[in-house]
């Protein structure tokens, strides 16, 4: 189990430091947020780019296989 846990976040580090590289590579899905699928992994990063300030602001990794609160 533990080294799943390591797997799934170098999954996560890896889309986070492609995002670094070529934050507009995701279109955006809703207001300014973007959103780009973790490899093999069932999550969804949702982030903004900040133009001004040339940052990547995260607001979640989401898990894609849970039940939206909403529904």
């Amino acid at each position: 189990m533990k080294s799943l846990n390591l797997t799934t976040l170098n999954a996560v580090d890896i889309s986070l430091t492609q995002l670094a590289d070529v934050p507009e590579r995701c279109s955006i899905r809703y207001e300014n947020i973007r959103c780009t699928l973790v490899n093999k992994f069932p999550y969804l990063i949702h982030y903004e780019v900040n133009h001004i300030n040339k940052t990547i602001i995260v607001y979640r990794i989401f898990w894609t296989f849970r039940k939206p609160l909403w529904e």
